[in-house]
């Protein structure tokens, strides 16, 4: 049988496990409320990042411009806005999204920005130029481009 004073160091004690475990449960709770406030502050830039997003951007359903080894194809290029842009950051690659009509259709030619055929363009665009015939040479990595001049 436990005795009076035994028994008010059992209450006491109980009380203050239970103290204890609500100040945990506080702490852990104001824990998480400050991972939340870290996470709502770390994807804060998104917003800004998805509000700069051109609206309508189409580059899924625009079939991307393919060239013929060989060949002499003749490209429209749109030099009215400047080109969209696409990271990729794992490799270090940039590459810029070019509006061109081909044969009547819209379609986007993807060249990496350290190709010399992107500054090449760049260059005839701001002369004013922009109706451009290219010929390729080798394929996959070893493609080469070149503007092809008019006589």
């Amino acid at each position: 049988m436990e005795s009076g004073a035994e028994i008010a160091l059992m209450t006491i004690w109980k009380k203050t496990n239970r103290r204890k475990n609500k100040m945990e449960i506080t702490e852990q709770e104001h824990t998480e409320e400050q991972t939340q406030t870290k996470e709502q502050k770390s994807t804060n830039w998104l917003k800004d990042e998805v509000d700069k997003l051109p609206s309508g951007f189409d580059g899924e359903k625009v079939p991307p411009m393919k060239f013929e080894t060989g060949k002499i194809t003749t490209i429209t290029i749109g030099f009215g806005e400047p080109f969209r842009e696409w990271v990729d950051s794992s490799n270090g690659v940039i590459k810029k999204m070019i509006p061109v009509i081909h044969k009547g259709e819209n379609k986007l030619l993807w060249l990496n920005v350290k190709n010399p055929l992107y500054s090449e363009l760049c260059k005839r665009g701001l002369a004013g130029q922009v109706v451009f015939k290219i010929s390729t040479t080798g394929s996959q990595a070893e493609t080469r481009y070149s503007v092809v001049e008019e006589d």
